[in-house]
């Protein structure tokens, strides 16, 4: 009987090691299964609704932003604040758009995330702030913010109203994931991690020169 313990400690630490080689292979499986199913008919709807710019994508961008809906619905909860009942319009709405961040093969799908909590309106909190000799502590209103450790926050006034006026360069869904995006690599900074200090020069020229071809897109006449 005693030697058989050393026995069941190898064999249960052999499945231990295997299930962790093997977990992002099995998560990539069921990940692929989730994305390949048929994308049910009232979603679409909601984002044909919701989500202007889904008309402007290729089939190819279509279809793959759809499947990364489905994954991100599957891994993520929704929780109202103050009474608000989620409904699936709150929830397909905000994946929809939080998803035109996972293009070009960014499959993380928010590793650091969990729980999406939605507020009915704007919402009040008490932040704490330092000068470095005084801290003091006051009352702020916010639209959103997005959490170090695994929530994020909206309100969903402010994500209905991105939803109508999709053009005016705000938008709450995509400002708060892309600070998770940014929470992946570290402090919350807007910089990506990069290889050597001299790709930070040509990281802010790529940047700077997208921003001015998006801004002289938005503001050129529209036929």
């Amino acid at each position: 009987m005693l030697m058989l313990t050393p026995l069941i400690f190898l064999v249960i630490l052999g499945l231990v090691m295997v299930l962790i080689i093997f977990q992002p292979l099995l998560l990539q499986l069921q990940r692929d299964r989730i994305a390949h199913r048929p994308f049910p008919e009232q979603w679409l709807g909601i984002i044909n609704r919701n989500v202007a710019i889904y008309h402007h994508l290729d089939r190819d961008r279509q279809r793959e932003l759809l499947g990364h809906i489905q994954i991100f619905l599957k891994e993520k909860q929704f929780i109202g604040c103050l009474g608000l009942v989620v409904t699936e319009e709150m929830r397909v709405t905000i994946a929809a758009i939080a998803c035109f961040l996972l293009f070009n093969r960014r499959y993380t799908y928010f590793p650091n995330l969990r729980t999406i909590l939605i507020y009915p309106n704007a919402y009040v909190v008490t932040e704490t702030i330092s000068d470095g000799l005084v801290v003091q502590q006051r009352k702020t209103t916010r639209l959103g913010e997005s959490w170090k450790r695994d929530q994020l926050v909206l309100a969903w006034t402010q994500v209905a109203q991105d939803i109508i006026q999709w053009q005016d360069g705000h938008n709450v869904v995509l400002h708060e994931f892309a600070h998770q995006l940014d929470q992946e690599e570290g402090p919350t900074e807007g910089v990506p991690i990069l290889p050597r200090q001299s790709d930070f020069d040509l990281w802010a020229e790529v940047l700077t020169l997208s921003a001015l071809k998006r801004l002289r897109f938005l503001n050129s006449p529209k036929i």
